[in-house]
Order: C-alpha cells, then sequence, then structure tokens
C-alpha cells in the first residue's frame, strides 16, 4: 500500500535464473496434464515473493519477447475453420454464457489453447465480423 509522501516500493525485477524456472515450471505443467485452473497460483508458489498475476504477466511478456523463437514447441499454430466452427458451437451451447469459469470450460476442448486465448480469439473474431457488416 502506498501513501503520498512515501517513496514507491517496487518488486525487484525478474532475473535471468527465475526466468528460466518460470519456463521449466510452465512447461511441467502443461505436460503434467493437470487441470489449467490454478495453473499460475502453482506456479507462483515456486517463486517466495512473486504472486499468481506476477508470474502470469512475466510469462505473457517473455512469450512476446524471445520464448517462441528459443521454444518451438511454444508457438501457437493459427486457428483453423475446424476450431473457428466448433468455437461457435460452444459458445452457443453454453448454459452459462458470461459466468465465471465459461471460458475455462470451452478452452478444455481445445489442447493447445489458453482460455484466455480462446475468449480473446471469440472476440476478435466477432469485432472483425461486426466491422465487416
Amino acid at each position: 500500500f502506498w501513501r503520498a509522501g512515501e517513496p514507491m516500493r517496487t518488486k525487484p525485477r525478474w532475473k535471468a535464473d527465475e526466468d528460466q524456472r518460470l519456463s521449466e515450471l510452465v512447461r511441467a505443467e502443461r505436460a503434467s496434464g493437470r487441470a489449467r485452473a490454478g495453473i499460475w497460483d502453482r506456479i507462483a508458489a515456486e517463486f517466495p515473493d512473486r504472486t499468481a498475476v506476477e508470474a502470469d504477466n512475466r510469462w505473457r511478456t517473455l512469450s512476446r519477447r524471445d520464448a517462441r523463437d528459443r521454444d518451438p514447441e511454444l508457438k501457437r499454430p493459427r486457428w483453423t475453420a475446424d476450431e473457428d466452427e466448433r468455437l461457435s458451437e460452444l459458445v452457443r451451447a453454453a448454459p452459462d454464457r458470461g459466468r465465471p469459469g465459461m471460458w475455462d470450460r470451452i478452452a478444455a476442448s481445445f489442447p493447445d489453447r489458453t482460455a484466455s486465448a480462446v475468449e480473446d480469439h471469440w472476440k476478435d473474431r466477432n469485432k472483425k465480423a461486426q466491422r465487416h457488416a
């Protein structure tokens, strides 16, 4: 908590060994086949001074930078027409549309995609469709 008149306290930057450990933990989580729910809580537990949100944000930053170049296994292929169709069907059939956890349940049908990636793709696709309508 920051108060006026006090210097801002910042967390130390992520170190190279932390980045390496984060990459290892993410790969291990993906290989384990465990549920995606709680992945960042489990990973953050390995870093005493980091939260789940910080671990998630750092992973996203690494992914955007050069993690994909270093590890081809992390590359995400483009969405196929079949995946788009399946996504449309799942969203239409979702009994809990707009409720928490909906995207997690839908993402379970797409083993190589996260709930965030599925939701972002759905929203992006619909924005494009509205612009061209």
